[in-house]
């Protein structure tokens, strides 16, 4: 399974037992409200559900996967930060959270930019950066780390009737060399 490092950081796969952590953070409505999902999680059975398909993406569809972020004087996760597929297409999103006690470090930038070079040097045209449109924390990150920004757009993937706007943001090779 492929490890990615920083300057500060690690960023390992997750691991079954760092489900308990997993949880606090993904059951914390306060960072659940900005995922695609915005249900916080309720049980240890999601997270070790979800690392388990983690742990195989990692194994089988390289550069995409999911990795916990660990910083180089810790033992335990601070974040996640990983790349997949958008749903109903072959464009690739990366996505990043910090646990509260984790933000202004500025470990999302580190992490985010260490795994979008990782992707973009494995192949990946572009990396989106997809996220609502009042999210500001990781508009600046995308912002801080190069990304280009799109605007609030009408998001083909995750739009619906209910909010079709996205804020975007885009990774090239040509911006990460």
């Amino acid at each position: 399974m492929t490890t990615l490092s920083t300057e500060r950081l690690t960023l390992r796969p997750w691991r079954l037992d760092d489900a308990e952590v997993l949880l606090e953070m993904r059951g914390n409505p306060d960072i659940a409200k900005w995922l695609g999902s915005p249900e916080p999680w309720s049980t240890l059975d999601k997270a070790t559900n979800e690392i388990a398909m983690w742990q195989q993406r990692l194994d089988g569809d390289p550069p995409l996967g999911t990795w916990a972020i660990v910083p180089a004087d810790a033992s335990r996760p601070v974040g996640s930060v990983g790349l997949s597929r958008i749903r109903l297409g072959d464009e690739i999103e990366v996505g990043w959270y910090l646990h509260p006690d984790a933000v202004g470090q500025g470990w999302a930038a580190e992490a985010a930019e260490a795994t979008i070079r990782h992707g973009l040097s494995n192949g990946i045209e572009r990396i989106w950066a997809l996220m609502w449109r009042n999210n500001e924390p990781s508009a600046k990150v995308a912002r801080r780390i190069g990304m280009r920004e799109l605007g609030v757009l009408v998001d083909p993937w995750y739009g619906s009737e209910q909010d079709a706007y996205s804020r975007m943001f885009v990774a090239r090779p040509d911006m990460f060399e």
